[in-house]
């Protein structure tokens, strides 16, 4: 715990620091730091590239399941879709691409 109150301690010494005063190094301490703590930021989510079911594919357009259901019954995702047994499997790339290209159409 002390290493990282001297760390927190370093990082705010930079911060307080003009640029042109820093060196190499130090520059480079602070762009790491801050690129580390925009990555561990809570909006920060990684999309899975296959999507199960009607709950899957409200999740990832961030519907419900009744507006996932009508967009899949319009024939929207039918490029998108395969199904496994009774499962219906998305692919989550092609799904937002159709978004895109539909929300482009519309404009």
């Amino acid at each position: 715990m002390d290493n990282e109150n001297t760390i927190d301690a370093l990082n705010e010494r930079l911060f307080k620091k003009r640029l042109i005063d820093m060196t190499g190094r130090e520059l480079y301490n602070l762009v790491s730091a801050a690129i580390n703590d925009t990555t561990k930021e809570p909006g920060f989510v990684s999309i899975p590239p296959l999507v199960y079911g009607i709950s899957g594919l409200a999740r990832l357009l961030g519907c419900s399941d009744t507006t996932a259901w009508r967009h899949r019954k319009s024939g929207k995702f039918d490029a998108a879709t395969s199904q496994l047994g009774d499962t219906l499997v998305f692919d989550s790339r092609k799904v937002l691409e159709i978004m895109r290209e539909t929300k482009n159409n519309s404009e």
